[in-house]
């Protein structure tokens, strides 16, 4: 439009808002001059060789941190290692490398600013203005743009998403029927049915979290690291798209995004993060890949079955909700899927004790699930009581005082979780440790404590939840009801 003098002189900021699909508001000629000021026109001075060298200085920024991606994934335990006295590395700018690659494995998902439901809604029909101008297009359309998006990463796109706890919301005064209707999520995970109900409230467990949705915001590729089914339900607004991926092809997905991604592939068993791998679905396809491909619309279920990994776009303002549910079935390999999560150093959204412990009661459950509940627990309390013995008898050259123990009724507000193996503590912690603020299991409290040769761990404690007492009568109950 001739540069910012012409603009300014003949007054055509709102003609450049409206090529933009700037949305209409007061103050957008002010707005749009303080933006272009600040950071484009700096820029237009440059020369072009300024600008080239520029351009060269981030190529150079963007290989080193690609570099230290793909060595975290490659070597992706850094942080534990370090706690346990493992680390290989003396050097302080691998360290520091390994630190700014924790860092920089999730900056596509920061924190937003809080805002309420009317507030949410605006900024989604802001952004769908802005992406998509007056033009009314489908989802199929949307979702070719999505891909072109990820596909070419020369456009930088920001859109919002929310979770919502329901657990905060008050029960209505008058529930409406379908209140204790069993496809209300609220009843889906509490039903006779569930192996979760022995858990009570568990938020984003048992508990539905109501999600928000804009034009492209999105669930990256992702597996539940507890095995665990759940089911999501699109309360309102314009489609969803959905794609699945099967366990069975677990390890050809693998290997697809190791070929494709490999900064992002990460090497321990559970090696796909969260909220950071979205992978167009031509390209998994010309790997062999089978997926899945599924529209939900306003009142449709999506089930996603175990262990399947799913990603998920929004084509606009949405509302969903979903909730985790679990088949008795599920208890007979529970123990191998949390053994998984803790040699991954996965975090757990809630404790597998806690959950056997009221497994074990359930009668309605078929008796293959709780004899295998039982079988589980069994060795989990066994576990325990040894660890405890063992961090009893420390020896003295090992540290010149072991941790004193104490008794304290377990909380799930605190929901503590190992500083290495990220399980959630339930039995038993050991605190004090590591510049006095470090939680472990016993395990790793033990092999932390291993590190202070001679040194005074006087501020260590073992804290119990469960006596030794108490955890020897469940034995034997356990014993005497599971023997034969």
């Amino acid at each position: 439009m001739g540069g910012l003098k012409k603009v300014i002189e003949k007054e055509k900021w709102q003609k450049v808002a409206e090529e933009m699909n700037y949305p209409k508001g007061s103050q957008v000629e002010r707005k749009l001059d303080q933006v272009y000021v600040k950071y484009l026109l700096p820029y237009d001075t440059l020369t072009n060789d300024e600008r080239q060298a520029i351009l060269e200085s981030v190529g150079k920024e963007w290989d080193k941190r690609y570099k230290r991606m793909l060595r975290r994934a490659q070597n992706p335990l850094h942080k534990q290692r370090q706690l346990l006295g493992e680390s290989s590395s003396d050097d302080d700018e691998e360290d520091e490398d390994m630190e700014l690659a924790l860092e920089e494995a999730d900056d596509c998902i920061v924190t937003g600013r809080g805002m309420n439901l009317a507030t949410f809604e605006k900024v989604a029909r802001n952004v769908m203005q802005m992406q998509l101008g007056t033009s009314a297009e489908s989802a199929d359309e949307i979702e070719r743009r999505y891909w072109r998006l990820v596909s070419a990463g020369d456009e930088h796109v920001c859109v919002n998403a929310a979770a919502v706890d329901t657990a905060d919301q008050a029960p209505p005064q008058k529930p409406k029927p379908s209140a204790r209707h069993p496809w209300n999520l609220k009843m889906l995970s509490t039903c006779a049915e569930s192996a979760l109900r022995s858990l009570g409230p568990v938020l984003s467990v048992t508990v539905p979290t109501l999600h928000l949705g804009m034009l492209y915001s999105s669930s990256c590729w992702h597996r539940d690291p507890h095995g665990l089914p759940w089911t999501e339900f699109l309360h309102q607004g314009p489609d969803k798209i959905w794609y699945g991926i099967p366990d069975s092809q677990s390890d050809q997905f693998r290997r697809a995004v190791e070929a494709l991604c490999p900064a992002f592939c990460q090497n321990k068993s559970i090696w796909l993060p969260s909220d950071v791998t979205m992978i167009p679905p031509d390209l998994l396809v010309k790997e062999k890949l089978t997926l899945t491909r599924a529209t939900q619309r306003a009142g449709d279920f999506i089930i996603v079955f175990p262990k399947a990994y799913s990603c998920s776009i929004c084509t606009g303002y949405t509302i969903s909700e979903s909730v985790y549910y679990a088949p008795f079935s599920w208890l007979e390999t529970v123990s191998n899927d949390f053994e998984e999560a803790r040699r991954s150093h996965e975090p757990t959204m809630f404790s597998v004790e806690q959950l056997l412990l009221g497994a074990v009661e359930e009668r309605g459950a078929p008796q293959p699930a709780r004899r295998a509940a039982a079988l589980a627990l069994a060795a989990a309390l066994r576990r325990e009581l040894h660890a405890r013995r063992a961090l009893h008898q420390l020896p003295s050259k090992d540290s010149k005082h072991p941790p004193k123990r104490r008794w304290s009724a377990w909380n799930v507000r605190e929901l503590d979780e190992c500083d290495v193996c990220r399980c959630t503590l339930y039995l038993s912690k050991v605190t004090g440790l590591v510049d006095k603020k470090g939680v472990f299991c016993l395990e790793h409290a033990m092999r932390v404590l291993s590190k202070f040769q001679g040194e005074d761990v006087s501020q260590a404690a073992l804290v119990c939840f469960y006596s030794n007492d108490t955890l020897h009568t469940i034995l034997a109950k356990l014993d005497k009801r599971f023997s034969s």
